[in-house]
């Protein structure tokens, strides 16, 4: 059964938001393409449905917020989703 884990931290000035899971994972060559609208990975792959736009208008939200995000992924293993806000109190 799939798992996600959520993890909050602030370091240097900066605060992060950890998403991971440890579902099929993404491709290294779907990470640079994953934020654009519409996109779908292999549809072969998987049968999840969706229409590709979760994931830009996560990636519009943090813009407003000047926040950025990255990914790390292997395949089968999962994926690691970390956000990055400034930390604006300090």
């Amino acid at each position: 059964m799939g798992e996600v884990s959520v993890n909050l931290y602030s370091r240097n000035k900066k605060i992060y938001v950890e998403v991971k899971d440890n579902g099929m994972g993404i491709s290294r060559e779907d990470i640079p393409y994953i934020f654009e609208r519409f996109y779908r990975a292999d549809k072969s792959r998987h049968k999840i449905e969706g229409n590709g736009v979760g994931l830009t208008i996560v990636k519009n939200i943090l813009d407003l917020h000047t926040a950025s995000i990255e990914v790390m992924s292997s395949e089968n293993k999962g994926t690691l989703f970390t956000v990055i806000f400034d930390d604006k109190e300090e």
